[in-house]
């Protein structure tokens, strides 16, 4: 491998034209900067508060180290036993978890990727391993963007002629490994199948796969990727390599091969990404985790997930400056990060962030899914950020209420309220007008529900 593979250059250019609708530096400066003419003093008031709120209530920056650090320590000691006694699965813990992205509220899941051992995924058939089932890692005209096929080159030991009920022909006559080989007897494909274990809070996800030490071709886009701001850094790129991808058990939805085809997953690079941002990054990270949570969950379920979020996360932190990413910013980057996954939901197409070929809201934002998330986000996008006093998770909406209620420039004189057909009138006087309206918005959505606010007008008269 070239090391100006894995080099953070920021000349060479992408070898895809379409990225999808990512955020431009000059929107993301235009758009903090509107938000902090228009109202300057609330931006600030609201960032500092919520950064404070997030510190309170669990998901401090200590608080979040000390999770990395416990799920690092547990995963490295069962590691060492497996190695001990030659198991033929080892078990990695990913998402949230792994992250220290989850806490008080969220309720994630717990999501375990296990390893196959006896097997050994090549791109190259001269690097074929004695004492392995080795599998040729390919893609043809069939298989989807962020999925492949594995040919399977050599049974060992004993070249079992029981063992070729884990394979099938494809449409072009070529003998690959049926992603459901994990539920077969034969011994080199006994790690267990995809499922998930409902516990008395928490879910736990098992997923099998397979690893292979070197990138897809198709992936090698994300090294020659052009970067602008730094970020990853170049150690992060040259370990993202190093890391190579998983081959899990999971066929596109749409296909007609969908039991032939396996789902690229990145998880070590992802994760050890995700871990690198910094406390600003995770706390806007977290709290769109929790809009989604409390606005978004409600209507679509698991169409839209943690996964999406994270996604935008990695894209944002990418295209703009670390400068952009402080306390008194962290509301703009909220609302940056909400446009971000608007216009992806426009363009019916979000791309994964390691193959942007791959559309991850294909088979799920779909349809009549895709316009109610269209119309959530806008919405959010709309209301001049009191959605915030709504969120639910760990009560953050009420304290931030409470918080603001105290501050001085929130003193106001309500002279009527009335609420009829849907319309909400109210005047007042105040001591600083955009601040007072922005509360007051708040003040009134803490009454509603949010389908109310949903098909709910408000007309202001100052």
């Amino acid at each position: 491998m070239n090391r100006d593979m894995y080099h953070n250059t920021n000349t060479a250019q992408s070898q895809y034209m379409y990225f999808g609708p990512i955020t431009t530096t000059d929107t993301t400066t235009n758009t903090i900067r509107n938000m902090y003419q228009q109202f300057p003093e609330f931006c600030l008031s609201v960032s500092q508060r919520l950064s404070n709120i997030l510190d309170r209530v669990g998901y401090s920056q200590n608080n979040r180290d000390r999770k990395v650090r416990i799920a690092t320590e547990t995963e490295i000691f069962r590691h060492i036993g497996d190695n001990f006694w030659e198991s033929r699965c080892s078990v990695y813990l990913f998402g949230s978890r792994g992250e220290g992205s989850t806490g008080p509220g969220l309720f994630s899941d717990i999501d375990y990727l296990h390893q196959n051992n006896e097997s050994k995924i090549i791109t190259n058939l001269s690097d074929c391993e004695a004492g392995k089932i080795n599998l040729y890692m390919f893609q043809d005209g069939n298989t989807h963007p962020g999925y492949v096929k594995l040919l399977l080159i050599r049974i060992l030991p004993d070249n079992t002629p029981a063992a070729f009920h884990v394979c099938a022909f494809d449409s072009f006559g070529v003998y690959v490994l049926k992603n459901t080989c994990f539920q077969s007897n034969y011994v080199g494909f006994c790690s267990g199948t995809a499922d998930r274990q409902q516990q008395t809070y928490i879910s736990c996800d098992r997923v099998p796969a397979l690893r292979c030490s070197q990138w897809p071709r198709e992936g090698y886009e994300w090294f020659h990727r052009r970067r602008c701001y730094g970020w990853p850094t170049t150690r992060q790129i040259q370990n993202a390599w190093k890391y190579g991808c998983f081959a899990t058990a999971v066929g596109h939805p749409s296909s007609n091969e969908e039991v032939l085809e396996w789902r690229l997953s990145f998880s070590l690079a992802e994760r050890d990404l995700v871990r690198s941002f910094g406390d600003i990054v995770m706390k806007v990270y977290i709290l769109l985790k929790m809009v989604k949570k409390t606005f978004i969950e409600p209507f679509l379920e698991d169409a839209f997930s943690s996964y999406h979020c994270k996604v935008c996360m990695l894209w944002m932190r990418e295209k703009t400056p670390s400068e952009l990413w402080c306390t008194a910013n962290l509301l703009c980057c909220l609302i940056l990060c909400i446009r971000q996954l608007y216009e992806w939901a426009n363009a019916g197409f979000c791309p994964d962030y390691f193959i942007v070929k791959n559309n991850i809201y294909d088979r799920k934002i779909v349809g009549m899914a895709r316009t109610k998330l269209i119309q959530i986000l806008e919405r959010l996008l709309s209301d001049d950020c009191r959605f915030l006093c709504r969120i639910e998770c760990c009560h953050i909406g009420r304290i931030l209420l409470d918080d603001l209620s105290s501050f001085e420039y929130y003193r106001l004189e309500v002279e009527f309220l009335v609420i009829d057909d849907g319309i909400i009138d109210y005047k007042f006087t105040a001591w600083n007008a955009t601040l007072c309206r922005n509360y007051m918005l708040m003040k009134i959505s803490a009454e509603l529900s949010w389908s109310d606010i949903l098909s709910c007008k408000i007309r202001f008269c100052l």
